[in-house]
């Protein structure tokens, strides 16, 4: 019986111990998130399909979380 208790005990240690981990993982990736909030590009192409040999015409947007990042810039590719 009392190897049934310890075990119970040490199960219950880990998992409570584990679940504080947790919730400071939860919390650091909160403050990660909202300090540098993660980049997207997106990219708009004038059709569907290209052919071999055909110019291919886009514009590419760069969002910082919901909004456009501040730090992009127009920029021609020739």
């Amino acid at each position: 019986m009392d190897r049934m208790k310890l075990l119970l005990l040490l199960s219950f240690g880990f998992c409570l111990g584990s679940s504080l981990s947790a919730q400071t993982i939860d919390s650091m990736m909160m403050v990660y998130a909202d300090q540098i909030p993660q980049q997207k590009i997106h990219v708009h192409f004038d059709k569907n399909i290209y052919k071999a040999g055909e110019s291919i015409y886009f514009k590419a947007y760069v969002f910082a979380g919901y909004q456009p990042a501040s730090n992009s810039k127009t920029c021609l590719l020739n």
